[in-house]
């Protein structure tokens, strides 16, 4: 993959601190040709004034003004660092059209978002906007919190070495090259993981499958082989290499939790109608439990459904 040189921050309106930004600070420190853009994530203004009057004029110069008086004190530590930082002030009902369209319009290569822990559970809460980026943004998406603004020791590529399709193996090698390149950016180390369910051999007469233990041991093999394959293709040592039998979702978060993982890197084919819903709902499923940041990456014929007009 690309060095990250163009990356999108969403900034979070009255926050006393910038997570998205701070992680995107580490990847211009380890890249002098990255440049930063930065905008905030919820700002509109409909039905405050009435649309082309003198007050319409003056309430956006006064808007305008009060998002650079509150963005400036974020940006001016990077900039006295000599990286490049630009404002983007954009309007619209949905912040999340905005986002990806400013995204599309400056070629951005990542999108950064913070997402609120959640005090009770610990786990992200993510907000609509978060989940319209995860599904309808064609640039990875990777979304921080607050309680973790270093940069990651720990990545997790989460894979299937059995892809039901081209479209999915495609998109596990895309989702270990982010995984090795970020691995050798930060200097952290990478671990990969495939998760698989096991087809029962049949179903006894209260419903539960039956399985034999050689037949759940040669699969394990099976899997796990294939998966060292893939692995060694990107020079990832054999002791970092994960094969588990269960639910993608539970075994991806089990797995990230028990290592204490800091970044999980996750394909998401989006689809429309049914079957995106369907797909969509596993993603959200392995995201509601983790407690680290999260990378998505789309395959890349994925169709974004907004145009690269300008919204600023």
């Amino acid at each position: 993959m690309d060095k990250f040189n163009n990356i999108l921050v969403v900034l979070e309106a009255n926050s006393d601190t910038q997570p998205a930004l701070e992680r995107a600070r580490h990847f211009a420190e380890s890249n002098n040709q990255c440049s930063i853009t930065v905008r905030l994530g919820a700002l509109s203004r409909k039905n405050q004034v009435t649309q082309g009057s003198d007050t319409e004029e003056a309430f956006n110069e006064l808007l305008k003004k009060n998002c650079i008086d509150y963005i400036s004190p974020f940006i001016e530590p990077l900039k006295a660092k000599g990286i490049e930082v630009n404002i983007s002030l954009g309007w619209g009902e949905q912040p999340f059209e905005g986002i990806i369209r400013k995204a599309l319009e400056i070629g951005a290569q990542l999108v950064i978002k913070s997402s609120k822990l959640h005090s009770k559970i610990k786990n992200l809460l993510f907000t609509p906007t978060d989940w319209h980026l995860l599904r309808k943004c064609p640039v990875p998406v990777l979304l921080v919190h607050s309680s973790k603004p270093e940069k990651p020791k720990h990545i997790l590529a989460a894979v299937s070495s059995v892809s039901i399709d081209d479209e999915h193996l495609e998109l596990d090698h895309k989702v270990i090259e982010h995984a090795v390149s970020l691995g050798k950016m930060f200097q952290a180390q990478v671990k990969l993981i495939n998760a698989y369910s096991a087809v029962p051999l049949g179903i006894s007469l209260d419903g539960a499958g039956i399985y034999q233990d050689e037949y759940l041991a040669e699969l394990q093999k099976q899997h796990h082989q294939k998966t060292l394959l893939l692995a060694k293709k990107y020079g990832i040592e054999e002791d970092s290499v994960e094969t588990r039998q269960g639910e993608a979702h539970t075994v991806i978060c089990e797995y990230a939790n028990e290592k204490a993982i800091d970044l999980v890197i996750l394909g998401t084919v989006a689809r429309q109608g049914l079957t995106g819903i369907l797909i969509g709902n596993t993603v959200e499923q392995i995201l509601d439990d983790l407690e680290c940041a999260v990378l998505t990456l789309k395959q890349d014929n994925f169709e974004c459904p907004y145009s690269e007009e300008k919204d600023d």
